[in-house]
C-alpha cells in the first residue's frame, strides 16, 4: 500500500469500495453506487450552502474566502485571488479521540514487534 509524506497509507477508492461491498454484503457496483450517491447528495447540499452533520463523525461546511493578492512565481507578476467559497470539515470528538487512541495503540504494537 502507498503511504503519503507523513507514513499514513493511503486507501484508494477503488479498495475502499471493495472493502465496502465485503463488509455490506453486496456487489462493487452497488457499492460504487451507494458511495457515490453520498458524495453526489454531500455536494449538492453544500452547494446550497447547507453544512452537513453525521453525529460521531463531523460536520461537513462551506467557509468563504475573501479575496487577496498573489503573486505568479515564474513572472512575479501580481494578481488577485477573487472571492469564492471553501468546503471544511470539522471531525467530531468522539471521531478525533477515536482516531488518535488507535493510532497509539497501532504505533504501541509496532514498537512491541520491533523490540
Amino acid at each position: 500500500m502507498e503511504k503519503t509524506e507523513h507514513g499514513a497509507q493511503v486507501l484508494y477508492g477503488r479498495e475502499f469500495i471493495a472493502d465496502f461491498a465485503e463488509r455490506a454484503d453486496m456487489s462493487k457496483e452497488e457499492a460504487r453506487g451507494t458511495v457515490e450517491l453520498l458524495f453526489r447528495m454531500l455536494t449538492e447540499a453544500m452547494s446550497g450552502n447547507t453544512a452537513v452533520c453525521f453525529r460521531n463523525f463531523g460536520t461537513f461546511y462551506i467557509r468563504p474566502t475573501s479575496e487577496r493578492p498573489a503573486r505568479n512565481p515564474k513572472t512575479m507578476e501580481e494578481c488577485m485571488i477573487p472571492a469564492g467559497y471553501k468546503p471544511e470539515f470539522r471531525p467530531s470528538r468522539y471521531f478525533r479521540d477515536t482516531i488518535n487512541r488507535n493510532i497509539k495503540n497501532n504505533e504501541e504494537t509496532e514498537e512491541e514487534l520491533q523490540k
